[in-house]
């Protein structure tokens, strides 16, 4: 390992051969404390050189043993980190060149994002205006398609926002207004705002919401978006006669939200996909889980 042979090597000392002169003092204790405790044991990490001066990283494990008919002596084994030194540091680069691209990705997501909100804001104003008959008189089937744009264009909208606060949660710019709100009522609102969306379905949506659930001081239009998100998904994925519940309940002190659905639920495999980023679980499995 040091590149010296056994002639070479029998009879000297490590500090003359493959110790620098930096290190020759941390040895020289390490040493000391092997020879006054009978039972010294350590590992160390450090520096060595080789007989061509190069330097190498070492795992060093020290302990004394005494043989019969001879005095005190150190054992050390060593083991070349360089191999693995190598591999860190690649592991290192490669965490570096990840985070940088996540944030360029998040970058150009929110950049984007931008760039979509404003014609999609004009598209959504003009059609809220014709449905209106502001800009004239239509009819009823002309007035159906301007609220479909209107709907389909507010739909786009949500979804552009989610992807806008999920880029600047991954920049570390996320910003939260806190303030205090009725929980009781605002579940309560979450459920029948949603309620319109679940009967084109079949699909019934109830509450239960525990007496002591009152006020809390939350970042509101967060928490009411994460609650549609979870409340759209479950009607998303439960068939015609399913029911979906908003719980609301105080356990042990922290408050507990959960929405409950009669869907197809996930396979435990596809368990560890769900706070992946750019990762879906097949739609098309009507299979219960």
């Amino acid at each position: 390992m040091y590149g010296y042979s056994k002639e070479e090597a029998i009879g000297q000392k490590m500090t003359d051969l493959v110790v620098p002169t930096d290190n020759g003092k941390e040895l020289s204790e390490i040493i000391n404390s092997a020879m006054t405790d009978p039972k010294f044991e350590r590992f160390n990490e450090t520096t060595f050189v080789t007989k061509s001066k190069r330097g190498i990283p070492v795992l060093s494990s020290y302990s004394n043993v005494l043989l019969p008919g001879t005095q005190l002596s150190i054992f050390s084994m060593e083991i070349d980190l360089t191999e693995r030194k190598m591999m860190e540091e690649g592991l290192i680069i490669s965490k570096d060149m990840a985070e940088a691209s996540n944030i360029a990705k998040s970058k150009f997501l929110a950049n984007v994002s931008h760039e979509l909100r404003t014609p999609l804001n004009s598209i959504i104003g003009f059609s809220d205006l014709l449905a209106s008959g502001y800009t004239g008189h239509l009819d009823e089937k002309q007035v159906k398609y301007a609220e479909n744009i209107s709907a389909s264009g507010k739909h786009l909208l949500s979804l552009i926002n989610d992807i806008l606060d999920i880029s600047k949660a991954e920049a570390g710019k996320m910003e939260l207004h806190y303030e205090k709100v009725n929980l009781r009522l605002l579940l309560l609102e979450i459920s029948e705002f949603m309620r319109v969306s679940a009967s084109r379905k079949g699909i019934t949506i109830s509450t239960m919401i525990e007496p002591d659930v009152g006020i809390v001081e939350v970042d509101t239009s967060k928490l009411k978006q994460i609650l549609y998100n979870l409340v759209g998904n479950a009607i998303k994925f439960s068939n015609e006669g399913g029911v979906i519940t908003i719980k609301g309940r105080v356990d042990l002190g922290s408050l507990e939200i959960e929405v409950e659905d009669s869907g197809i639920g996930i396979k435990e495999e596809d368990m560890d996909k769900l706070f992946k980023p750019f990762s879906q679980i097949s739609s098309f499995s009507q299979k219960q889980h």
